[in-house]
């Protein structure tokens, strides 16, 4: 086939594209989002139905944003999923604040065969005691979680752990004390070091400011240095293909420096001052940076809060060229009427 254009690339609503979740009287959340390698969607969050059939909380999408019946059942989770990873194999790993999966008991960490039954042959209903909040899949199946958890299986482990294929602690992934606050969001090198952001401000007693980042055994990589870092919450963060560090949140200052819920560090850690969009917020309205993605090109889309970007209008939603501009190309018009949470 020759190159197509989709509609949705210059920021157009696609309104083919129309799941119709719902909660209840509350609004429906999706915390994830996940594109399996068929084109299908995984979704995760705080919804209990998909155009009108019961789904709690984790559910695929057909690529046409119809509800995919052959995945999961009604009974689904019963405490909000936040994150959603499929590993190689097709086997999907969830996390989140639920303490049953599909009926079992499984506490907020837990494994589905590719149908979206449960895999028992991962973990065990003991769990994490915490809410899982970011979940990576090594290149040996390792996997690593993060949240606010404190233990994972009756084993000590402060906001972050490595797991082995089965669901086990993996103990050569020693944290020593690990993260002292809540950890959102991490981010995999390919050389096996893991960066790691959230509300914390040391890591295993050493100062780390919401960000800093780990050796493959878990130890502090003190090679990267943030400085003073940020001074509030880091939501999510990216990864670029030279190994700098994109990172959102609700921070207004990063390493001394005046930067609006968004900025990048270097691969050592400091911050690149060559990056600096501006952000504001809507009109009556707080302001944070709760999902990035990096495009294959370097350009970057970005969604939370905000209501502009460098003194341009963007609702909640927009796209950045590679050194921080905005890419005028890329227009929501107005944009989403509430929070953004995630994007695939």
């Amino acid at each position: 086939h020759g190159p197509v254009k989709s509609r949705a690339q210059e920021g157009s609503l696609d309104s083919a594209f129309n799941p119709n979740l719902g909660r209840g009287f509350l609004q429906p959340v999706v915390r994830a989002v996940t594109e399996q390698r068929d084109g299908k969607l995984l979704i995760g969050g705080e919804f209990v139905t998909v155009n009108g059939i019961t789904r709690n909380r984790i559910s695929r999408l057909n690529s046409d944003g119809t509800l995919d019946s052959t995945f999961g059942s009604e009974s689904g989770a019963d405490g909000a999923v936040q994150a959603v990873v499929v590993q190689d194999d097709g086997r999907i790993l969830v996390g989140g604040m639920f303490t049953s999966v599909n009926g079992a008991p499984r506490n907020r960490i837990v494994r589905l065969n590719s149908d979206g039954s449960l895999d028992s042959t991962f973990g065990s209903a003991v769990g994490a005691d915490g809410a899982v909040r970011s979940i990576l899949v090594q290149s040996d199946g390792r996997v690593l979680i993060g949240g606010f958890f404190t233990s994972v299986n009756g084993a000590s482990r402060n906001r972050i752990a490595r797991l082995k294929g089965d669901g086990s602690v993996d103990g050569s992934f020693d944290v020593g004390l690990g993260a002292s606050g809540g950890l959102t969001c991490m981010a995999l090198q390919t050389d096996g070091k893991v960066v790691i952001g959230g509300s914390f401000t040391s890591f295993d007693g050493t100062p780390r400011n919401r960000v800093a980042r780990l050796n493959s055994d878990g130890k502090l990589a003190t090679s990267f240095n943030p400085g003073s870092g940020a001074d509030d919450w880091i939501s999510a963060m990216a990864l670029q293909a030279d190994g700098k560090v994109v990172i959102g949140g609700d921070f207004q200052n990063v390493n001394n420096a005046a930067r609006t819920r968004l900025a990048r560090l270097n691969s050592n850690g400091s911050l690149d001052t060559s990056f600096n969009p501006v952000l504001a917020p809507i009109s009556g309205y707080g302001m944070d940076i709760d999902a990035i993605a990096v495009q294959d090109d370097g350009k970057l889309i970005i969604g939370g809060s905000f209501g502009s970007v460098n003194g341009t209008p963007r609702i909640r939603l927009a796209r950045l060229n590679s050194n921080g501009s905005l890419d005028t190309s890329f227009n929501p018009g107005s944009g989403p009427n509430d929070w953004v949470f995630s994007m695939a």
